[in-house]
């Protein structure tokens, strides 16, 4: 696959995503709380954030010249593991109580950074879990 069939491909998911966003985020109304009853629309605009930072940390690699051997299976790798980020950024958010754009943000960087973000995130939890142990001893 050449890099200008890459390209356009990122470039296609990356105008529908937008669009979706845009869809999604005119009837947007954020609610804080349990986030297993956070409303559908909350969740998608979420998701579609997460793969679009997931779509620049692909571009990214292909614009660094890094060698990509498959790449529609790296493209469906580097969205799901920044899905996956972002959802749980998202929770984050939700425990922490911070408010949207900032959770936006926090959602696309951390969705951006896929798997560095998962080390970031384990290096918060296993830190606030120590202290919670020591604390009862």
């Amino acid at each position: 696959m050449t890099h200008a069939l890459i390209w356009g491909l990122c470039a296609i998911i990356g105008v529908l995503m937008f669009v979706i966003g845009v869809i999604l985020l005119s009837d947007y109304e954020f609610r804080i709380g349990n986030p297993k009853f956070a409303h559908i629309l909350t969740y998608l605009w979420v998701l579609l954030l997460s793969t679009f930072g997931g779509l620049a940390s692909f571009a990214r690699r292909i614009k660094s010249g890094e060698a990509i051997v498959h790449p529609v299976r790296d493209l469906f790798v580097d969205l799901l593991i920044s899905g996956f980020v972002g959802l749980l950024s998202f929770w984050l958010t939700i425990y922490g109580s911070i408010d949207y754009p900032l959770n936006a943000v926090l959602i696309g960087v951390s969705a951006h950074m896929g798997t560095r973000g998962l080390i970031f995130m384990e290096h918060l939890v296993e830190t606030r879990l120590r202290a919670l142990m020591e604390s009862r001893k």
